[in-house]
């Protein structure tokens, strides 16, 4: 047990066992609240977006969410504003989470984050409180940014070592890097946290604009392209649909388009921004024609290649020429565009070792890195 976090004996986790004699309360009480995308089965809550989070105010000793998955999952637990030390897995077909015990009585927050992908929807039915306990109403963030991307909006592998060279080393390490990914420490995150905002995240590792990753050889969720999941509460589901109404953004941010270039069927400059342009203007169509800021986000992972170009580079100019097709069209300026410096590139790159982990994606030190050149720009765009 870890020392510092013990004296709040939430570190133990109990999977799987009937909660104490106490208060049950349904998924959809008001005075919880779920932030990120998800689906009403009526008697369940039904999510798999990565950063997916659950934020509970409540009175009493012990708190006992009622999850289950087909599939093992990992989440992030914060109690009280204490982050534990590492994430909690929920083995498959395990039936409840123990998110605390032991504490001391009197009032108690909770943020639980989905922090790994997950393929299947996992189902949260509610929470249960001891004897005595209660539900409070949970705090709400005044500000909200939707955020689009890929895997280094998901965090994938992000805590994951620095593979070396040679093929076997990255094959190892890519067997391993989803017991590695971590939603709750990438960049995207950070800008919540920055910025005081709720962040919802619509991310898949692999994904594209135009086409995803290695396409022909890993079918993914939306035929590979992220601006198919646009209405969609699950990822991949066509059938589950999201309401737009239950979360309007005051900014919309996109860090994506590296992953259309890692195959040997690209697109050409011109599929691609005319996709990425079509991607903005969908953004905008989605939420009503409202006046919310689109910032494109140049700051994908993945080292030079032969050209001098990192894989998140290359895709800059296009990104950029596609922002600037998009304001024209409109006739207005609603589309802005970061794209991190060629120092801090240079950094990054130089310092692989210390910055990336599987496949070349951003560290921990990496997503740091950026983060902090993003922070300034995205806060100066919009006068936060």
């Amino acid at each position: 047990i870890n020392a510092e976090y013990g004296r709040m004996n939430c570190v133990t986790l109990l999977l799987g066992l009937a909660a104490a004699a106490g208060t049950a309360l349904p998924w959809n009480d008001p005075r919880l609240i779920i932030s990120g995308r998800f689906y009403n089965g009526s008697d369940a809550a039904l999510f798999a977006w990565p950063g997916v989070s659950f934020h509970i105010n409540f009175t009493g000793v012990s708190l006992t969410m009622r999850l289950s998955s087909p599939k093992a999952t990992r989440f992030a637990i914060t109690v009280d504003g204490r982050a534990r030390p590492s994430n909690t897995e929920l083995p498959a077909h395990e039936t409840s989470l123990q998110v605390c015990q032991g504490l001391a009585p009197g009032a108690h927050s909770a943020i639980v984050m989905l922090v790994s992908e997950s393929t299947t929807p996992i189902e949260f039915r509610g929470i249960d409180l001891p004897n005595g306990g209660g539900l409070l109403q949970a705090r709400t963030l005044p500000r909200r940014i939707e955020v689009w991307g890929d895997s280094d909006t998901v965090g994938f592998s992000i805590d994951g070592p620095y593979p070396g060279s040679g093929i076997r080393s990255e094959i190892e390490c890519l067997l391993s890097a989803s017991s590695f990914t971590d939603t709750s420490k990438t960049w995207a995150t950070r800008l919540g946290s920055h910025l005081g905002a709720e962040i919802q995240v619509q991310a898949i590792s692999g994904i594209g604009v135009t086409r995803s990753a290695v396409h022909l050889l890993a079918p993914m969720p939306c035929h590979g392209r992220l601006p198919e999941c646009m209405n969609q509460a699950l990822p991949g589901n066509g059938t589950a649909l999201w309401d737009p109404r239950m979360f309007t953004p005051e900014a919309i941010l996109v860090l994506l388009g590296a992953n259309d270039f890692v195959n040997l069927f690209k697109p050409t400059p011109d599929q691609f921004i005319t996709g990425y342009r079509a991607f903005l203007t969908q953004l905008h169509q989605y939420h009503a024609n409202k006046a919310i800021p689109l910032i494109s986000v140049c700051a994908g992972s993945g080292l030079p290649s032969s050209g001098g170009l990192g894989a998140g580079q290359v895709v800059c100019p296009y990104v950029r020429n596609a922002t600037a097709e998009y304001n024209a069209e409109s006739g207005d300026v609603l589309a802005h565009h970061v794209e991190l410096p060629e120092e801090l590139w240079g950094r990054l790159f130089d310092g692989r070792a210390n910055f990336s982990t599987c496949l070349d994606h951003w560290s921990v030190r990496g997503q740091e890195l950026l983060s902090e050149y993003v922070n300034r720009r995205v806060s100066t765009i919009l006068g936060w």
